[in-house]
């Protein structure tokens, strides 16, 4: 249950963020030189695996890793210089947001959001830039 109820709380904080930070938020993997979007920055968040140690005897200690791309077209940025400012400030919100909701509403026992980096592709006359960051997702599982 901890993998779906951390989903969705990390969903709804992102949704929060519409529609100054963020302009679309995808729950599920994308292509986005392929999708069509209204406006940018988008975001889109998965699922990238699973963790679990042993606290106790009867605790275990899951880390659920999530990754969150921001994709900006550096076309409607105005360039790639403006598209990696762009990016700069929405990794920033993005990061301050999960620092100050560290248990993401009693779903986690404390989360470490971090920049996992930047990149851009091409594509079709497209360009898109992208700010990835992990949130490493730490839940108490106690064992019967």
């Amino acid at each position: 249950m901890s993998l779906v109820a951390i989903h969705e709380a990390i969903k709804n904080k992102l949704e929060s963020l519409k529609p100054d930070t963020l302009k679309e938020v995808y729950c599920y993997k994308i292509n986005p030189l392929e999708q069509e979007f209204a406006d940018f920055p988008v975001a889109e968040l998965v699922e990238s695996g699973n963790e679990a140690d042993y606290l106790t005897t009867k605790e275990n200690m899951r880390v659920y890793p999530f990754e969150i791309y921001v994709y900006q077209e550096v076309e409607k940025a105005g360039g790639m210089k403006e598209a990696y400012e762009i990016l700069r400030e929405v990794v920033d919100t993005i990061l301050d947001v999960f620092d100050n909701y560290q248990d993401l509403g009693g779903m986690a026992d404390w989360v470490e959001p971090a920049i996992s980096g930047f990149s851009d592709f091409a594509r079709r006359n497209k360009t898109i830039a992208v700010a990835i960051i992990t949130l490493r997702c730490h839940k108490v599982k106690l064992l019967s």
